[in-house]
């Protein structure tokens, strides 16, 4: 994704820098929904420091490595070697940092306190009796060693922190955090900034009494974009692709996504690609048909990240035939309380507040005044259309959903079809010919024909639909609701079809004073 703003949080990630290399060492938690930009900020703060002389920075993604002691502690070791290693022109293969023989050998060259940190990593994996809390609890003081031996402080950046909470699972280990808290607090010139998607737990981790890690860190929410970084964003994707993009489609965009720099790249690309494809500019109808598209479609790419998130929350919850019934009740009405929600499934509120508790550790639902509500609404709308298959109402009018899906399909058939732009300049002047009447597209006010003209007082207008299947009759519906809510009173309405009219079709064709002019546009 491309890297917008989040000024205030460079600022304080340079603000925690500073005050670690004057010896006033703060620990910063991020917290905020997946891919709402949590990485690209550590990384982009990173690069900036990478050359930094009194400062060295370690990023170390927890989510695939915190699965077992041995391989936490190896690949958390190894990252740290790695950096310093770069910091000291060393420069191998990084992988084989995370190997403890390969690791053992290329530690010679990096330096001493490298050779005798893989030297006791080694020695400890490799004892008869392998004391697994004795080297996680090793591994958290390394950055320490490296203070001491470097002469330099160190800020090791911990990403997907409440991975960490796996290591539990192990008897060896206990309560991972109690250890971690132990290794980082004789650590003054270490500093810390966890970053995590898992809310619930990242809250529970460093807001709750109990937690070991209790007021450790100061937590900041990455929260979603405003509108105006949202647009900024948004432009920036349709300038790179050479596309002047007005006010309005920017607004709905910023409008589907809530703000979420994911679902505004994602939106702004699928623009792209059908204002491509299409050969028209980016209008209000090209970004609802996008964002059906990411949202509905099996190969969109908010649909996959819903699918990832809704799968990767639930599974961290026990009953889940129960948690489907609450999430039902939700997807249809938010807002409501326990009570409300206890009385629509005829359960005692007990049992529902236990199943809400779990769905809250899930950080599929949020409680606000003790109401409850989907934490993010684009996957509240993802889940009722493709997991619940419920009709819900959504910020774009829905029930013609599947019209602008079939109208952007019949689109891309136009396209990919003999009716480029060169074949329906012919027939517009074809039908030109016939009707008496100069044509033109017709997009105002949200409604958009093919081909649109005014003589004597009559309005022409003119369907397409150019494929290889029949105009069926709810196409041509469609089609004459659409003009019934134009503000004319005099109208001709017109249709072609390369092949052809459902016999309903036809039916309806005449009853609505519908007239089939297929014939004359091709010149049959």
């Amino acid at each position: 994704m491309i890297f917008v703003n989040r000024e205030r949080e460079k600022a304080l990630l340079g603000s925690a820098a500073r005050s670690l290399i004057l010896g006033n060492r703060r620990n910063t938690a991020f917290i905020g929904m997946r891919r709402i930009g949590k990485t690209m900020l550590l990384k982009k703060f990173l690069e900036e420091k990478k050359n930094a002389k009194d400062l060295l920075c370690v990023y170390i993604d927890l989510e695939d490595i915190a699965t077992s002691p041995r391989i936490f502690s190896i690949y958390y070791i190894g990252e740290i070697i790695y950096a310093l290693a770069c910091r000291r022109g060393v420069y191998e293969n990084k992988e084989k940092f995370f190997d403890p023989v390969n690791l053992l050998s290329i530690s010679a060259d990096i330096g001493k306190d490298a050779l005798e940190i893989s030297k006791k990593l080694f020695e400890d994996l490799n004892k008869v009796d392998v004391d697994y809390f004795s080297i996680v609890k090793f591994a958290f003081s390394v950055p320490q060693k490296i203070v001491e031996s470097e002469g330099v402080k160190v800020m090791v950046i911990l990403d997907e922190f409440q991975e960490l909470r796996i290591l539990n699972n192990f008897t060896a280990i206990g309560d991972v955090f109690s250890i971690f808290r132990a290794g980082i607090d004789g650590q003054k010139d270490v500093g810390y900034v966890a970053s995590g998607s898992a809310i619930s737990m990242m809250e529970k981790v460093f807001k709750e009494s109990e937690s070991s890690l209790f007021a450790q860190f100061k937590i900041e929410k990455i929260r979603p974009f405003t509108r105006e970084d949202s647009i900024l964003l948004a432009s920036k994707i349709f300038r790179l692709e050479n596309k002047e993009v007005n006010t309005v489609p920017l607004n709905l965009i910023y409008k589907f996504s809530y703000g979420h720099p994911a679902y505004v790249t994602y939106i702004a690309n699928e623009c792209c690609d059908l204002s491509n494809i299409l050969s028209e500019e980016t209008t209000a109808d090209i970004v609802k048909n996008a964002f059906i598209q990411q949202v509905l479609s099996e190969n969109g790419q908010i649909a996959m990240l819903c699918n990832y998130i809704y799968n990767i929350s639930i599974e961290r919850v026990q009953g889940k035939g129960s948690l489907k019934a609450i999430l039902n009740v939700l997807a249809r009405e938010e807002g409501i309380t326990l009570s409300e929600i206890s009385k629509k499934l005829n359960q005692k509120t007990g049992a529902v507040s236990n199943l809400l508790k779990s769905l809250l550790e899930s950080d599929l639902v949020v409680r606000k005044d003790k109401r409850y509500y989907f934490r993010d609404p684009i996957l509240r709308f993802w889940l009722s259309k493709k997991v619940l298959n419920l009709d819900v109402d959504y910020d774009i009018d829905f029930s013609v959903v599947k019209d602008l899906i079939s109208e952007l399909e019949e689109k891309y058939l136009r396209v990919s079809s003999e009716l480029g732009k060169a074949k329906e300049s012919e027939l517009r002047h074809r039908i030109e010919d016939y009707l008496g009447v100069e044509l033109g597209n017709y997009d105002k006010d949200g409604l958009e024909f093919d081909l649109f003209g005014e003589k004597n007082g009559v309005a022409h207008i003119v369907e397409i639909k150019w494929r290889n299947k029949a105009t069926g009759y709810r196409e041509v519906e469609n089609f004459v609701d659409k003009v019934k809510r134009l503000p004319v009173k005099n109208v001709k309405l017109c249709f072609v079809s390369k092949s052809g009219f459902t016999k309903k079709a036809k039916e309806l064709m005449e009853r609505e004073g519908v007239v089939d002019i297929s014939n004359e546009a091709v010149g049959g």
